[in-house]
């Protein structure tokens, strides 16, 4: 036998390590499975990258930081795990000329924009919706608003995303905001440990290149050279990895699967900018001590504190066709931005915030050759997508992941924990 050939009589093959894959192989092994899990990094978590910072208490996270409301799987794992939910301490502020303005709705008419939205006969992107119902000069300060919340909080290309979804998304949402004190990153050790006790073979720094299947056979080809052959595969790659045909981690499918792969470049996939920036003190608690978050039109428009927390930090966030703007800067390029946009919130000089400065954490996830961006958000039509997505190939080849999900908590970690437990069901129905 071929030694670069793995067969070991495996049911199951999982490409992608992240949330969804870890619960899938986790329900798999429960119930018996054999499976092998084949993750490009070096480590597993996918978009969850929990790093600890010299000198500070807190998890930092690159990737996904809060949990929204109640989120059943991930509350669930978190209490299995002995891990704990912190409510965040703090108001939201608007800051303009140097007036911090607390903020009791996220927009201003919140409630009028999303009658508009629910009354759409026909679903439309969000840009052809403004064009439509905020043209008017008087309504200008409030359609920036709408246009930075939805690149902000759902990384939107706004030529593209759906009214309807957004719609679906923000009157889902609720208002408990947590994070997790040791970090999202123990929530995957735990997930891992579960499944590597019921037998999972785990093998990181493997980018799958080709994945060829017949029905009943699947065979993964690596970048190394190796393979792994089994019955079934799951493939759970982020949206930006399954929509690529040219990335390091693109997955070439033989015979070539058209349906799917349209499908998948029929939804959005979105980037965030992620600033953590570590300081010799909380400078920002001479300006507002209740703050914990600050919304403005800098270049990095928001900014939160390390709320409930105490150390001093802050984390600047940029999404969507804003974030695409900037994607691609050097580090030095970017960190001037965030230091300009600090100098503007807090009415500190370039020069003071240099000083009090320790180091600074920035990820482009349009950049990570492994994800090529940071998370889904809703476009026309994407029912019908995600519906192709979640049909089977042969009964031998699934998709599972934060973006193939349709429910209340789109592009979450909740999110891909449920298409993993999803797909699993729908594999042991068969």
């Amino acid at each position: 036998m071929d030694p670069f050939i793995r067969t070991t009589n495996n049911e199951l093959l999982i490409i992608g390590g992240g949330a969804a894959g870890l619960m899938a192989a986790y329900h798999l092994l429960k119930a018996g499975k054999t499976v092998t899990l084949l993750e490009a990094a070096d480590r597993a978590g996918g978009r969850i990258h929990t790093v600890r910072q010299q000198g500070y208490a807190l998890p930092v996270e690159l990737g996904p930081e809060f949990v929204h409301g109640n989120l059943p799987l991930t509350s669930g794992l978190l209490e299995k795990a002995g891990l704990h939910k912190l409510p965040i301490e703090g108001n939201f502020y608007r800051v303009e000329n140097g007036r911090w303005l607390p903020m009791e709705e996220i927009v201003d008419g919140w409630d009028q924009l999303l009658q508009e939205m629910a009354g759409l006969a026909q679903d439309m992107p969000l840009q052809d919706f403004l064009d439509q119902y905020y043209a008017a000069p008087e309504q200008a300060r409030l359609r920036k608003e709408i246009e930075y919340y939805a690149q902000g909080f759902d990384v939107a290309d706004l030529a593209r995303v759906s009214v309807k979804g957004l719609w679906k998304e923000w009157t889902a949402e609720e208002n408990d905001n947590r994070k997790i004190r040791e970090g999202y990153g123990r929530m995957i050790d735990y997930l891992l440990s579960e499944c590597r006790s019921m037998g999972l073979q785990l093998h990181t720094g493997c980018i799958v290149k080709e994945l060829h299947w017949e029905a009943g056979k699947v065979q993964a080809s690596t970048a190394d050279g190796r393979q792994f052959v089994a019955a079934k595969a799951i493939v759970t790659v982020s949206l930006g990895v399954l929509q690529s045909e040219a990335g390091i981690a693109a997955i070439r499918f033989s015979p070539a699967l058209d349906s799917w792969r349209k499908a998948a470049t029929g939804l959005g996939f979105g980037n965030v900018i992620k600033f953590q920036l570590f300081f010799k003190q909380a400078f920002w608690q001479e300006e507002q001590a209740d703050a914990a978050f600050a919304i403005s039109w800098e270049a990095i428009p928001t900014w939160w504190t390390s709320s409930p927390f105490r150390d001093a930090m802050l984390t600047g966030y940029i999404g969507g066709g804003l974030a695409d703007q900037l994607s691609g800067r050097d580090k030095p390029a970017l960190l001037a931005l965030a230091l300009q946009s600090l100098s503007g919130i807090f009415g500190k000089s370039l020069d003071e915030l240099k000083a009090l400065l320790v180091d600074a954490r920035i990820t482009d996830w349009r950049q990570e050759p492994l994800t090529l961006g940071a998370y889904s958000y809703p476009t026309v039509g994407a029912g019908d997508c995600i519906a192709q997505l979640k049909t089977p190939v042969a009964d031998t080849v699934y998709f599972a992941g934060e973006a193939v999900y349709e429910g209340g908590h789109p592009g979450t970690v909740e999110a891909a924990l449920t298409s993993g437990q999803q797909v699993v069901e729908r594999i042991l129905r068969q």
